[in-house]
């Protein structure tokens, strides 16, 4: 990094004026003559300087004009906004003072002091602007989204917003406490001096060391300004965790009672994509007066925005947005691009199948019984046994073992001089400390300091997966913890990995990390790139050895489900604007196009080399994926099949078509028998579904009549004198499940669940009804707050003693009457949440029936699929689809080796209707997914292509090691078969094939 300066001698407007900048390019004079070459002036150098100073700190451009500023050298202004050309008069003037600063040559002292004016970018500009707009025309309601990606400049670009409305109270309200510093410093820096009358008001912790003012002594300066000459004015920073805790907005704590009573002309939620939507949070917003309110989120996804806002309530401000402003500022912007220093990502992703079998490029062997269909889930490749181990732990040690060799990321001809901090996310706390154990004792992986982001005393429960993760306030201690521990090991090792399942995934900046591993099953874009985004934060670093400085120029992320992360690119790249949730394929090819020119997309290829994906790619991808697998399988694969569940509606024609197919087994076919059909609870969409009479009626069964309600009256009594609503709330659940140990037991005899499971069960129901507990006892304090007011007013208005009584016994009637209706409220919470408990047993016994019959069918689909390879040697083209796969097949030789028609298997893919006797037609879908089967035809014949020559020395397999052997004589022997034989020929007749009148049989010619 250089700093440079230049003058315009040419210009007479410029005379005396330095623009001083930075850049990364090795020649200067390159990147000045970017700025002026469209002006045709020439440009004269005055300095370049490395950005570095004598104590060997790097610094910014922006570093130096702070400094000249405190020299007192005058800002140039464009339009009333600061630039970087400054007006030093004697041009050698700005080398003498960069040198000056460069040696630390000035009174460190002055640096405490500093007023900057500010100019928004394009994108922050036009955020206000739409805002602005809507905040006229408020047609959807008074609020409005800024769905911008981290580092879009929320603070500043919020405050110009506050200055265009001319707000006079401003709250702001974050999840977050830890990024006060940075509202404030802005606030600071940018705002105050220009807006005297506007007053920083904040008493949260973590502003102790700095100096926002009180509410108080706000009130201070209002009185003092009685003549309104500084128009003083209000911006409150808050936490939500605060402000929850009010008793004005639901809490138990007498504070901020203040923020209930002002009229705010704005709200701010920042960070609105955590820790809202919850009834606590709903509870506190509800008592806030405001004119309008602005949500700021990191999340960019439109999708996920357009849940709760239209089109025109939001403004968006996405990762493309961000790359292409990053690669369109050097050809337009003369001044130092502001994006330079984000990194460019890179998206990498193998298939997690390949890196553990151990004989990958050879098709299926019929004696191994190994199912490896657990690869292609995340979280079940992870999952651990009791003891903690991996289930799997050979095929994670080979993991490793392969994590660091080859192409694969840690390799040293890959990436890993790049890797020194990255980022793993897991499926649970139990497989993030089963990965801690085995890379402490990996030979490659013992040198990285493994930092464990879960457990240590406020895990997650070890059960509790990324998506399931919902408490904030949780994660934002656990985050504090995490955190701590990190930037410790990021001290003092030079290697670090980090495990989590969903700490530090957001909230936190950690500069370091230059890759995120994702080893979990997320299904949500928002989740995923939040994540992913992760490793982007900009890194400047110094080269112990040379002294030289870096900076961190790409980030990765490491992705081990491809078939899951190309699916979710496709949603990123279209959901990024709202025509790409109703585009068409060429339109998202577009859109794919434009994201993968700044965030390119690396996979395995068929050989298994990386490559660069193509937006037609991207789209074909998951299932080119998924035919590997399926041919690698000899087509025995549940990747074939789809709407499995259809079996439960079907006519029993339907059942029986599949009853006549063998059922197929680890890669062995059984003897025929029926499908284990099942009876469970579906709704019309073949979801589990209970009926709500059979949740009631089992659930009288189990626990019996309510005779516990009897002692709900006893249990409130106790709690009178608890001020603490949680507190209160937790003893009354804690008494009503003590006395529902009973029907517990009952339940976990009823659905043979485990000890531990019950006791589980019997937790989560009394954390549930705490929480309806808590939410009843806040409604029955606002009614009594509120009968209280109407009792005082009213009371003050009767002109005797008698009306007076006849008040207070209206008064203390109405008392009696709320208390009644909590009692209620807690009965019927108590009913309802032990419902929930069994309705939920119920599901998962139903879900288990369900899964007992759609594995049957599975098993009997692959027991036909078996022979799809087969028939594609003898009756298949490459153009074969599965619309066309039955158009060329003899109809008794597929009878024979399907044990059903042609006719049959055309139901099982084309579905059917079906008229009841009520006359009600109902359609049934096939039952193969399409775009898998052809995509698994293609590739079988691409190997069968790349096969063809058998006499081929160097190949070690043939098309036919991917045909499993059928139950008649057509079999196709193996390659390696064939050559015993010959072999043994030859050696019992060493002559045998030197006899030119010797006739051989073609072994693979079948009769």
């Amino acid at each position: 990094l250089k700093v440079y300066g230049y003058t315009l001698p040419q210009l007479p407007t410029h005379k005396g004026y330095v623009k001083v900048g930075e850049t990364t390019q090795p020649d200067v004079n390159k990147r000045v003559l970017q700025q002026t070459g469209t002006i045709g002036v020439q440009p004269n150098l005055v300095f370049e300087r490395p950005a570095l100073r004598s104590d060997n700190i790097l610094f910014h451009d922006r570093d130096l004009h702070r400094y000249y500023r405190l020299r007192e050298i005058k800002q140039v202004l464009n339009e009333n906004r600061a630039t970087e050309w400054f007006d030093f008069g004697d041009p050698a003037l700005a080398e003498q003072m960069t040198d000056d600063y460069i040696r630390q040559d000035y009174d460190e002292v002055q640096v405490s002091d500093e007023k900057i004016d500010y100019i928004l970018r394009a994108e922050q500009d036009e955020a206000v602007e739409a805002t602005l707009d809507y905040w006229n025309h408020p047609i959807h309601g008074k609020e409005f989204l800024w769905n911008a990606k981290p580092r879009f400049g929320k603070t500043l670009t919020t405050y110009d917003f506050a200055r265009k409305i001319n707000a006079e109270n401003v709250l702001i309200v974050t999840n977050r406490p830890a990024i006060a510093n940075s509202w404030y410093d802005d606030f600071t820096k940018f705002i105050a001096w220009q807006e005297p009358g506007l007053k920083f008001v904040s008493e949260t912790s973590a502003l102790s060391e700095r100096s926002p003012i009180s509410r108080d002594e706000y009130l201070s300066y209002v009185i003092a300004d009685s003549e309104n000459k500084l128009n003083i004015r209000c911006l409150a920073f808050i936490s939500l965790q605060d402000l929850k805790g009010a008793r004005f907005a639901g809490g138990d704590f007498d504070k901020l009672a203040w923020v209930g009573d002002v009229e705010w002309n704005l709200l701010v939620i920042d960070e609105a994509h955590e820790g809202v939507d919850t009834i606590k949070t709903d509870r506190a917003f509800e008592k806030i007066n405001r004119n309008f309110t602005l949500h700021l989120s990191g999340t960019p996804f439109k999708a996920l925005a357009t849940q709760k806002f239209h089109a025109q309530q939001i403004f968006n401000w996405s990762y493309l947005d961000e790359q292409q402003a990053k690669e369109q500022w050097e050809h337009n912007q003369p001044d130092t691009n502001p994006y330079a220093a984000l990194p460019t990502m890179s998206l990498f992703t193998y298939q997690m199948s390949k890196m553990v079998e151990e004989h990958v490029a050879r098709g299926i062997d019929i004696d191994e019984e190994k199912n490896v269909d657990y690869t292609f889930d995340l979280s079940e490749f992870f999952s651990t046994k009791d003891d903690g181990t991996f289930t799997y732990e050979a095929d994670v040690i080979r993991f490793l073992d392969n994590l660091c060799a080859g192409k694969f990321p840690f390799a040293k001809t890959e990436h890993q001089q790049e890797l020194n901090h990255t980022f793993w996310l897991l499926p649970r706390v139990a497989s993030a400390k089963a990965m801690e154990k085995l890379l402490r004792a990996h030979p490659f992986f013992k040198d990285y300091e493994i930092v464990l982001a879960a457990g240590d005393g406020i895990s997650l429960q070890d059960d509790e997966t990324f998506e399931e993760t919902e408490d904030f306030v949780k994660i934002e201690k656990r985050n504090a913890h995490s955190y701590d521990r990190l930037k410790k090991a990021l001290k003092e090792f030079d290697k670090t990995i980090t495990l989590t399942v969903s700490q530090l995934t957001t909230g936190v900046t950690i500069p370091e990390w230059t890759a995120v591993f994702i080893l979990n099953n997320i299904k949500s874009p928002a989740m995923y790139f939040q994540a992913a985004f992760r490793a982007q934060n900009p890194y400047e670093f110094q080269n112990q050895e040379t002294g030289e400085w870096y900076r961190k120029e790409n980030s990765y992320v490491f992705d081990f489900a491809p078939d899951r992360t190309l699916v979710l690119f496709d949603e990123f790249a279209n959901n990024l604007s709202d025509e790409g949730l109703t585009s068409t394929i060429d339109e998202r090819k577009t859109n794919i196009r434009e994201l993968i020119n700044f965030f390119p997309v690396i996979a395995e290829d068929e050989d298994g080399s990386m490559t660069e994906l193509s937006p037609e790619d991207v789209m074909t991808f998951p299932n080119r994926i998924k035919a590997a697998e399926v041919v690698k399988r000899g087509f025995m694969s549940n990747l074939l099949f789809v709407n499995i569940s259809a079996i439960f509606a079907a006519p029993a024609e339907f059942k029986a078509i599949l009853d006549k197919i063998s059922p197929e087994k680890n890669k062995r076919l059984g003897d025929k028998r029926e499908i284990n059909l099942t009876d469970p609870m579906l709704n019309d969409k073949g979801e589990v579904e209970i009926d709500p009479k059979i949740t009631i009626n089992t659930h009288h069964d189990l626990f019996g009549p309510p005779i516990y309600r009897t002692d709900i009256e006893a249990v409130v009594e106790k709690i009178a004198e608890i001020t603490d609503r949680e507190k209160a709330a937790r003893q009354v659940a804690q008494v009503v499940v003590g006395q529902l140990a009973e029907g517990f037991e009952n339940t976990r005899a009823e659905f043979g669940l485990t000890r531990k499971a019950a006791t589980q069960d019997a937790k989560k129901a009394e954390n549930l009804l705490t929480t309806r507990v808590e939410e009843s006892l806040f409604r029955r304090e606002e009614k009594i707050r509120q009968a209280d007011a109407a009792y005082e007013a009213e009371v003050q208005k009767q002109p005797t003693i008698h009306d007076r009584e006849a008040v207070t016994e209206q008064y203390e009637a109405r008392k009696q009457e709320i208390e009644a209706e909590f009692i209620a409220d807690v009965k019927k919470s108590a009913e309802e949440v032990t419902l929930h408990v069994v309705e939920t047993q119920l599901e998962k016994q139903e879900e288990v029936k369900k899964k007992t019959t759609e594995d049957d069918v599975r098993d009997h689909l692959r027991g036909f699929a078996r022979t799809i390879p087969a028939f594609l040697m003898a009756y298949g083209s490459p153009e074969t689809t599965l619309a066309n796969y039955d158009k060329n097949i003899d109809p008794d030789t597929f009878l024979e080796l399907t044990s059903i028609t042609l006719g049959e298997f055309r139901m099982l893919r084309d579905g059917f209707e079906d008229t009841d006797a009520n006359g009600i037609t109902r359609t049934f879908k096939g039952l193969f997914n399409e775009g898998v089967f052809n995509a698994s035809v293609a590739e079988f014949f691409r190997i069968k292509e790349k096969l063809a020559d058998y006499l081929h020395t160097e190949e070690e397999e043939d098309i036919f090691d991917y045909i499993p052997p059928q139950r008649t004589n057509q079999i196709f022997t193996p390659k390696r078969v064939v050559k015993m034989m010959v072999d043994t020929l030859e050696e019992h007749d060493p002559q045998n094939f030197r006899n030119k009148e010797t006739t051989f049989i073609d072994l693979y010619a079948k009769s």
